[in-house]
């Protein structure tokens, strides 16, 4: 029995949360790193990233580390202006390749309708539509309120005319 249990809470967040997929995240602004240069390998974001721009990426770390054992560093304590231009070079270049990937085969293979929701609806559609529901919801919950506690109509109990019409 709590084996069922436990094989049913598994499924269920799994549907729920989905496996970790990262591919619908591909090219979103909204995941695309700060810092390319603290960014781990392991990390989803480089590995999606294409090969050059890996590449790019790993000789500019180790400039940085040489340059950092440098003259120019030890007696400015900064690094040269050629270095940083190129940093920034590189970032943009980083930062290209990432929203590029929004149009990768990865990406459109992973949500291939990525503004429906269901079968016959935009989300933003849906919203209003459920908005639309909600609203039909509270104002049919204070009828049935006013019928549970009869102020809807005056009794018809009694065979006598209360009111005259």
């Amino acid at each position: 029995m709590k084996l069922v249990l436990i094989l049913n809470i598994i499924v269920i967040s799994i549907l729920l949360n989905g496996c970790g997929n990262s591919m619908h995240h591909l090219g979103d602004p909204q995941y695309m790193p700060k810092n390319w240069l603290s960014l781990s390998e392991n990390s989803w974001q480089f590995k999606e990233l294409p090969e050059a721009n890996k590449i790019e990426l790993q000789d500019l770390k180790i400039k940085f580390a040489q340059a950092k054992q440098g003259q120019y560093y030890s007696f400015y304590q900064n690094y040269s202006p050629e270095l940083l231009s190129e940093f920034d070079r590189v970032m943009d270049n980083l930062n290209q390749a990432y929203l590029e990937l929004q149009y990768s085969n990865k990406a459109i293979a992973a949500n291939l309708t990525p503004n429906m929701n269901g079968l016959a609806e935009t989300r933003s559609q849906n919203d209003a539509s459920i908005g639309v529901v909600n609203n039909e919801n509270e104002r049919m919950y204070i009828d049935d309120w006013r019928r549970l506690m009869l102020l809807d109509k005056p009794s018809s109990l009694t065979p006598y005319p209360i009111t005259g019409n």
